[in-house]
C-alpha cells in the first residue's frame, strides 16, 4: 500500500466523509475515492461503504483501521527520527562530474547544413529556403 493511499484511507475512517478527508490531504475529493480504490481492488474488498449520503467502514475496513493506524504512526515517528537524527550533522561532500568546457563552436564545411546528403530539393534543385546562413553566424563568447 502507497503511503498516499494509506493517509486516504485513515482520512477517510477517522472523518467518515471523503471531502473532508480531501480537505485535510489537500486533494480533490474524487481524488480521495481514487486513493481508496486501488488499495480495494488489491486486497479484493471493499474498504468502505460509500452512498450518497453517507460513508462508513465496511467489516474489512473496521479490522484494518487500527493496524494501519498504529504502522502509519511508527513508520511517522521514525521517520520524524531520522529527520532529526539528519538535522543534527552537516551534509557530507557532494561528488559530480566535472563540466566539459568545450572551446567555442564555429561551424565549418562539414557541420554547415548545406553539406548534408539529403537536401530538400524543388525540380531537382536545392530550395533557397533550406540555403545555409552558417558561413554568417558570428562565434559567441
Amino acid at each position: 500500500m502507497d503511503l498516499r493511499e494509506l493517509e486516504a484511507f485513515l482520512a477517510v475512517a477517522e472523518e467518515l466523509h471523503f471531502g473532508r478527508a480531501g480537505v485535510r490531504l489537500y486533494v480533490s475529493q474524487s481524488r480521495v475515492s481514487q486513493l481508496l480504490r486501488s488499495p480495494e481492488h488489491r486486497i479484493g474488498g471493499r474498504l468502505v461503504e460509500r452512498t450518497s449520503r453517507r460513508v462508513s467502514l465496511t467489516p474489512l475496513g473496521r479490522q484494518l483501521f487500527p493496524e494501519l493506524r498504529t504502522a502509519y504512526d511508527r513508520l511517522r515517528a521514525t521517520l520524524d527520527s531520522a529527520c532529526a537524527t539528519a538535522a543534527r550533522y552537516p551534509p557530507g561532500p557532494r561528488y559530480s562530474r566535472p563540466r566539459r568546457r568545450s572551446p567555442p563552436w564555429r561551424p565549418g564545411a562539414a557541420d554547415c547544413c548545406c553539406a548534408r546528403p539529403r537536401r530538400p530539393t524543388i525540380g531537382g534543385r536545392t530550395s533557397p529556403v533550406f540555403r545555409c546562413t552558417a558561413s554568417r553566424t558570428p562565434v559567441l563568447r
